[in-house]
């Protein structure tokens, strides 16, 4: 455990006792490779899942698959893109899940993506700054078909998500995305248009997104990065947000996900949500609200 999460244990421990250091440990025990998948011999889904998650996170990210499935009732390929702090074992886990899932370890792809960037330096240089920026790079060179789904590792399904499964079996090309709670683009409405032509959405979260890779063109991030000078910045945690929602807003097909597909800062769930983002504000509740009521579902 990082010295990160160890105070942020030690915190909500204080505040909120022994129910969450019960959830706390649920999730990061390794109780949840107990569970088998209930769909594994059902077809993989042909649009892929993709999650980015750091070693700190893998545990949240196994929880977030396990969800999914849960949810959806059905079978779909992972891939899990290590943000480069992976131990490299961590695949040893998984065996008896039954899952679809591939691990991308950051180390073994590196060649293969800076060849991929060789053409566009403003992206590879992003992408060695900045590790959530695999989910703008990695996610779309790696994925072995022409749309993706993609998940953070803080998102937990708690019903079925139609607009999901609507959007797979329609072999939709439009780009939906979630709606933020508060606009973090570092580009204006304004020079979206005078530099881009393009009207910005606005709010965009790039938490939840379902993706066709066509509208991920690394000529465009580049462009992006090159006219809006994003990489000399200050908020550079938004980024990553901000080039999603240039690329969505020039794809201009989609829009948001219905509310349902909980981003908020309240701290119970509302009763009809199919998901919740529990965003930094809100991660003790991951564990609290969250692992608690999966954990009940499946049984463990």
């Amino acid at each position: 455990m990082s010295w990160k999460l160890f105070k942020f244990a030690v915190k909500h421990s204080l505040r909120n006792g022994p129910n969450f250091i019960r959830w706390f440990y649920m999730c990061r025990s390794k109780r949840i490779t107990r569970w088998k998948n209930p769909c594994a011999s059902k077809p993989i889904q042909n649009t892929p899942v993709h999650i980015l998650a750091g070693k700190d996170h893998f545990a949240m990210c196994l929880w977030t698959i396990v969800s999914f499935i849960e949810a959806t009732q059905r079978n779909w390929s992972f891939h899990i893109h290590d943000d480069g702090s992976f131990r490299g074992d961590e695949h040893e886990s998984l065996v008896d899940m039954n899952l679809p899932l591939t691990i991308h370890y950051r180390r073994n792809i590196e060649e293969i993506i800076r060849s991929k960037l060789q053409m566009f330096p403003l992206c590879q240089q992003m992408r060695d700054r900045f590790s959530f920026a695999l989910k703008v790079f990695d996610v779309c060179l790696l994925n072995p078909t022409d749309r993706y789904i993609m998940i953070d590792c803080d998102i937990l399904f708690f019903k079925k998500p139609n607009e999901i499964l609507d959007w797979v079996d329609s072999n939709l090309m439009s780009f939906y995305v979630s709606k933020d709670i508060a606009e973090a683009n570092l580009v204006s409405c304004e020079d979206a248009q005078t530099l881009f032509g393009i009207k910005l959405w606005p709010c965009v979260n790039a938490g939840l997104c379902f993706i066709p890779c066509a509208a991920m063109s690394l000529a465009d991030s580049e462009n992006f990065l090159d006219k809006s000078g994003l990489l000399q910045m200050g908020k550079v945690w938004t980024i990553e947000q901000t080039l999603f929602s240039l690329h969505a807003s020039l794809a201009n097909s989609g829009g948001y996900l219905p509310a349902t597909y909980e981003l908020s800062l309240a701290r119970d769930r509302q009763p009809d949500s199919i998901s919740r983002h529990y965003v930094g504000a809100v991660r003790d509740r991951f564990y609290t609200e969250g692992i608690r009521e999966i954990a009940g579902r499946i049984g463990i």
